[in-house]
């Protein structure tokens, strides 16, 4: 299955993996974050368009020559030119999760006692989040009308929506 966005997305900015272009250590961390992005991108798209849109996306994705309301879709959630992208935050907030890192000028530390570096976390989350409200306007201002694949009952805006914070409130 091909991904809507890929390693590229983490190049710069604040979705940053460090050492991804590392030639000792980079093509392992590449693999990985591949990894991420194929579990993540489906979770991500899944609670915001649903199951059953996001199936049909991937599938129009896929054709020879896609219908441009995949073309538009696929743009909305990701911006191949700036390499910005809600799915490539949400990914790299689940990375930051599960390495817990410290991440410096030259290069990212574990944490030794594993507490997670809930800023990188949060700036991460929030900065999907901000993204969000852009698709959003777009989705209720008739851009849902191109996709009757889409099931309002498999969505999940509230999760995406919700706080992260280290408070957790």
């Amino acid at each position: 299955m091909a991904t809507i966005i890929d390693k590229t997305y983490f190049s710069n900015g604040l979705a940053t993996i460090p050492q991804l272009s590392n030639p000792i250590t980079g093509t392992a961390i590449q693999n990985e974050l591949q990894a991420f992005i194929d579990v993540y991108e489906v979770r991500f798209i899944d609670r915001l368009l649903g199951r059953t849109l996001r199936k049909a996306l991937y599938a129009g994705l896929e054709e020879t020559t896609p219908d441009a309301r995949w073309t538009v879709l696929a743009a909305k959630l990701a911006d191949g030119t700036s390499k910005i992208s809600p799915i490539a935050y949400y990914v790299a907030h689940y990375w930051a999760d599960t390495h817990q890192t410290i991440e410096t000028v030259t290069g990212s530390t574990m944490i030794e006692n594993h507490t997670v570096n809930f800023a990188k976390i949060e700036q991460r989350w929030n900065a999907m989040r901000e993204l969000l409200v852009d698709f959003v306007e777009w989705w209720d201002s008739d851009g849902y009308i191109d996709y009757p694949e889409a099931e309002s009952s498999e969505m999940n805006w509230t999760v995406l929506f919700a706080s992260v914070n280290q408070f957790d409130i």
